[in-house]
This record gives structure tokens, C-alpha cells and sequence, in this order.
């Protein structure tokens, strides 16, 4: 017998989304589990229904109901009893590649597990901030191969994804339907975690080499001057933060000046004297 029921609430159609194909179909699953003495227990009994493209689908029941029974036969690690089910038209049992191909899975703990996309550069903004982070670090963790120069390439790109992000909109978090209701809550990031993301680790491994001190305090003055008046406190933050490592770590008073003087090089054409000027094409 069924051990309870699964409700589908909150189907919710992305604005503006072109329509498509279902991208969900179950059509009268069923699943059953052995259990002892040869007796059955009936997880799932005659589900049925369509998750078109762009929807947002929520699923309530107690526990037992066969939720996380349901989104495992859509992920392919359980076989319905009976009936058929497609994700973007493919079949869960006769096209196991085709479907794990569309979709990923993430265990949500020991109590379920999520279906969801999977983590890309090109939707997930704050993964290749990361990625660019770590390989900052990376070049600059005490190895006689240490290579300041890669940290300042790295910290090329971060200052260019922060520029790109410092006068946009970022989402709230928070997708709502026609009424204004929240119809779905998504973790984001706001802007002191993005500038927090790119800048704490790099400063915490880098305030030491004046190559990276140099670059991040070129990145920290410029996005000061381009970011709104309202997102310049967490950047002021990090230049302070900085600026106090680089006393801290730098013994000798005159080796600090060098460490304090910004260069998007690292150390460049601005390692000579900040005071000189540059002869114009006509002083010859």
C-alpha cells in the first residue's frame, strides 16, 4: 500500500521563457521496494505529470512520500516499477547516458538528494572567481617554484570580472511570479561577498610580495573610482585591510614604500621613480 502522498505545488513559469517541449514527463510511475518475508512496500504509486521548460516545480509530502524516490528514477539511480518517465525526451531506463547528460545530481545530505544543472562557469559567476583565486594562491604558497607574476595575472582577471559587476544589478535571490509573490529561493552572492570572494584570500597569502601588493592595491584604487558611492565601503575595507598587512609584514621601513605604491604590473614600469616624468614625443 502507498505510504503516502507527494503534492506538486508551486509550478511557476519563468517570465518571458520561449515554450518548449516538456521537460519532465511521468506518466503513471510506480515503485515498489522488497522488503521482508517476500512483502512489498509501495512507494510510488501512479504518479503523473509534466514540468514544462522554464517552469519551477516544488514538491511537498511527508516523509515517505516518495520524493526523493521520484527525483532518483529522474536521475537514473532507481528503475520504476511501472510506467515510463523523460527528462528533455529521453528515457530513464532505455537512455540512462542520454539523460545524465542533461542533468546532474547533488546529494543533499543523508535525508535526500537534489536534481539540478551542472555548476558552470558561464551561470556561476562566483566558480570561476574561485578558480582564479586559487590558482592566485597557488603560485605564491611557499615552494621555491613560487611565481608572484601568475598572482598578478590572476589578479588581472579578478579586477576585470569585479569591474564588469560593480555597476550591475545582481539578483536578489529571490524569483517571484506575476503577483510579486516568492515563488523560489536561490543562494546569491551580493556584491561585499563578490568583493570579499576575489580579494580576502589573495590579500591574506600575497600582502607579503610587493608584486602582489602592488597589483592589488592598483585593482582596489581603480574599482574605487569606478564603483557607485554604495558599493565602495567592502573595497575601502580590503584596501585598508592591505594596506595595514603590508606594514605588518615588511620589516624595513624603506622596503615599504615600494610595497605601498599601486602598479597594475605588479612591479612595472612603476618600479622606477614615481616622481619622474615621461618625456612627451616632441622632447628630443
Amino acid at each position: 500500500m502507498p505510504r503516502g502522498r507527494i503534492c506538486l505545488t508551486a509550478q511557476w513559469k519563468v517570465p518571458n521563457f520561449v515554450a518548449m517541449d516538456p521537460a519532465i514527463e511521468i506518466d503513471g510511475v510506480g515503485r515498489d521496494f522488497a522488503v521482508s518475508k517476500g512483502a512489498t512496500v509501495r512507494a510510488l504509486d501512479d504518479v503523473s505529470f509534466n514540468v514544462g521548460a522554464g517552469e519551477v516545480v516544488a514538491l511537498l509530502g511527508a516523509n515517505g512520500a516518495g520524493k526523493t524516490t521520484l527525483t532518483k528514477i529522474l536521475a537514473t539511480l532507481l528503475l520504476p516499477t511501472r510506467g515510463t518517465a523523460r527528462v528533455m525526451g529521453h528515457d530513464v531506463v532505455d537512455a540512462v547516458k542520454a539523460v545524465r547528460g542533461c542533468a546532474g545530481v547533488i546529494l543533499g545530505g543523508d535525508k535526500g538528494l537534489d536534481l539540478t544543472l551542472e555548476r558552470t562557469l558561464e551561470q556561476d559567476i562566483s566558480f570561476g572567481l574561485r578558480m582564479l583565486v586559487d590558482m592566485g594562491i597557488k603560485a605564491i604558497s611557499e615552494s621555491p617554484l613560487a611565481d608572484p607574476t601568475t598572482t598578478v595575472q590572476a589578479l588581472d582577471r579578478v579586477h576585470d570580472v569585479l569591474r564588469q559587476l560593480a555597476r550591475r544589478e545582481l539578483p536578489e535571490g529571490a524569483e517571484r511570479d506575476a503577483d510579486g509573490v516568492v515563488r523560489l529561493v536561490v543562494p546569491s552572492m551580493d556584491w561585499h561577498a563578490f568583493v570579499r570572494h576575489g580579494f580576502e584570500e589573495l590579500r591574506l597569502a600575497g600582502s607579503a610580495s610587493p608584486q602582489v601588493a602592488r597589483r592589488l592595491q592598483a585593482a582596489l584604487d581603480d574599482l574605487l573610482e569606478w564603483a557607485p558611492q554604495d558599493r565602495q565601503e567592502p573595497l575601502q575595507e580590503q584596501l585598508d585591510l592591505l594596506q595595514e598587512a603590508v606594514e605588518r609584514t615588511v620589516d624595513e621601513p624603506r622596503n615599504r614604500r615600494p610595497a605601498h605604491q599601486p602598479d597594475a604590473q605588479g612591479i612595472g614600469i612603476a618600479a622606477g621613480d614615481s616622481t619622474a616624468e615621461v618625456p612627451s614625443p616632441t622632447a628630443r
